[in-house]
């Protein structure tokens, strides 16, 4: 068998998921591809989700949803990771996600959480597939069916903003001194100075080169990593976020005035229009 991540019972479990994708969708299975840090060079064993995206051809009812999510639950395919979080999409929908793509199973599940098997887009908040779709735009790995790149259609950069305002008041609300609020803000800022996408550690280290609060960023790449247990403060954390939340209302305003002015819709607006390749 072909590698695909370092470490044997990771590796082994990716290649279980695969086959049991195959043994119960059988030819509506189009491809499954590895996104987020696990694509990135940037998966942590122990520390890291799996963050898996998956392409059918046509849309699923809901006892075939029920058949995916029993055969990859954790208590029938123990996760050997926090967790696992798998998207299930037709391919019609990957090919132009918008701002509310319309997935078909929404699986988390791992010995770090409780199931949850979302089967309702309208439901649960559109910003996590939004992100992980844009990112996995720019970087993914198959590890079944055709690279994501040829099938994944672009994302427009006023969806992105809307979707990095909504993750923004997410982490505000439920997460507010939590290291990925930190990393995540971390990412949002590069690529609004970028217009690229990188992982956790990437953004962390452009974020204190950009002079981002280099001991506040330390702290939490190193709780990420499971380094310590000393816990960041919710007024740092606060403060380091603000100016990047400045950033993207800022941002935000500039497009919706530029597309006002040019009479051009906001979906038809941006760098990201032609096909490309959660986590938190």
């Amino acid at each position: 068998m072909r590698p695909i991540l370092d470490g044997l019972d990771t590796d082994r479990y990716l290649h279980v998921l695969v086959e049991r994708l195959r043994a119960t969708l059988a030819d509506r299975l189009v491809g499954a591809w590895l996104i987020n840090s696990a694509a990135r060079g940037d998966y942590l064993p122990g520390r890291s989700d799996l963050d898996v995206t998956v392409g059918v051809t046509d849309r699923l009812d809901q006892r075939m949803k029920r058949r995916v999510a029993d055969e990859l639950r954790h208590g029938t395919l123990p996760v050997p990771a926090p967790r696992l979080e798998l998207v299930v999409y037709r391919m019609e929908v990957l090919a132009a996600p918008g701002e509310r793509p319309d997935w078909e199973l929404n699986l988390n599940t791992g010995p770090a959480i409780a199931d949850h098997v979302g089967t309702e887009p309208a439901a649960e908040p559109a910003h996590w597939f939004v992100l992980d779709l844009a990112a996995a735009g720019e970087r993914s790995r198959a590890i079944a069916g055709p690279p994501l790149g040829q099938v994944l259609g672009g994302i427009d950069d006023p969806v992105v903003l809307a979707a990095l305002q909504a993750s923004a008041t997410w982490h505000a609300d439920h997460d507010a001194a939590a290291p990925n609020r930190v990393l995540n803000a971390c990412r949002a800022w590069r690529w609004l100075e970028t217009g690229s996408w990188s992982s956790k550690t990437g953004a962390a280290t452009w974020a204190i080169e950009a002079g981002g609060d280099e001991a506040l960023i330390r702290l939490a790449l190193g709780r990420r990593g499971g380094e310590g247990d000393r816990p960041l403060t919710r007024a740092a954390v606060a403060s380091f976020v603000a100016g990047i939340e400045q950033r993207l209302l800022a941002a935000s305003l500039a497009s919706s005035r530029s597309a006002s002015v040019t009479g051009i819709l906001p979906e038809q607006h941006g760098r990201a229009g032609a096909p490309r390749s959660r986590g938190t």
